[in-house]
């Protein structure tokens, strides 16, 4: 392997840059999609209920105790939607208040779901033109060395053209297992994006049927200790 880096040349120091972030940045994405993946319809459902209950605070403490989007969703709604309460505002200036609220939120959970997901696409992109960057130097060394010797003869280009393919096939290999794993890590994103979304609706839909004179009125009682969502 060593012998194979020299022989590409110093092209295959970007390259193995490239391999190593790359790398870098699928092993901590795998790491957080692990922590994050929990049972979101089970802890959406315990939320409403909670909710439903007036239990805000029992609430508060299930989801600061749950990872992932969703629940980092449902703190930011819940908290408001106590401020709320506490101030003693309204059923629709509630609900429009928890809405808004998420809305804002979503925008910097989106944000963490994605973090690094550029650094992976421009390894995709960079790898193959380093590759190829490779193979033209690798091509104008194999000339350089024909001009010189006045003459063509293999054992002359052999370096170059040597250079010029390893670089290549070092670009594809780094580049490929990349573009997999942006791929599924894109298609995870937009699940989580859309089990945000249901699941903002969800807690909308529970806010608009509750007993509001229930929520208020339990609102100030003592928080209990919360159960914690099994991971899926």
């Amino acid at each position: 392997m060593w012998e194979m880096l020299i022989k590409g040349g110093p092209t295959m120091v970007p390259l193995m840059i490239c391999s190593i972030v790359g790398l870098g940045v699928i092993i901590e994405r795998f790491r957080y999609l692990k922590e994050i993946d929990i049972d979101t319809e089970a802890f959406r459902s315990k939320i409403g209920a909670l909710v439903q209950a007036g239990r805000l605070r029992e609430a508060i403490l299930l989801v600061e105790s749950t990872p992932g989007p969703v629940a980092s969703i449902f703190s930011v709604a819940i908290r408001k939607l106590q401020f709320l309460v506490d101030l003693g505002k309204d059923p629709e200036q509630v609900e429009e208040g928890v809405v808004k609220a998420m809305e804002d939120h979503a925008i910097h959970v989106v944000a963490e779901l994605e973090r690094y997901l550029v650094v992976l696409a421009t390894v995709i992109s960079a790898a193959p033109m380093f590759g190829f960057l490779g193979t033209v130097t690798g091509m104008i060394n194999a000339f350089e060395a024909i001009a010189r010797a006045g003459g063509m003869e293999a054992s002359l280009v052999a370096s170059g053209i040597a250079e010029a393919l390893i670089t290549t096939a070092a670009g594809l290999i780094i580049a490929l297992p990349c573009q997999f794993a942006y791929n599924y890590f894109t298609n995870r994103v937009q699940t989580s994006v859309l089990q945000i979304e249901e699941s903002a609706a969800h807690l909308v839909e529970v806010l608009s049927a509750s007993d509001f004179s229930r929520i208020v009125e339990q609102a100030g009682s003592a928080p209990a200790e919360p159960q914690a969502v099994a991971a899926s």
